[in-house]
């Protein structure tokens, strides 16, 4: 759909755009774990809910505990635990 710029993001805590390449770059908070950095791009997919590191706050992998799938992108990085974690 031409309305939606990307898909699979959990919960976008900033986004910011770079101010020399115009690239927008997103962090997003994961669950128990897996929060991400990503440079986003138009029409990509970043995965959520197929893919995702860290865990439900349950403790229960999030979707199987798969983190990656074609045509998917990984975040350029994340942390795990989350860097919110005590």
């Amino acid at each position: 759909m031409p309305d939606i710029w990307t898909y699979g993001h959990r919960n976008s805590q900033g986004l910011a755009w770079h101010p020399r390449t115009r690239e927008l770059w997103s962090i997003e908070h994961g669950e128990a774990g897996g929060d991400e950095l990503n440079l986003i791009k138009p029409g990509h997919n970043y995965g959520w809910p197929k893919i995702a590191y860290g865990m439900e706050y349950d403790r229960r992998p999030i979707y199987d505990g798969i983190t990656a799938a074609p045509k998917m992108d990984q975040p350029l990085y994340y942390w795990d635990p989350a860097m919110t974690a005590s």
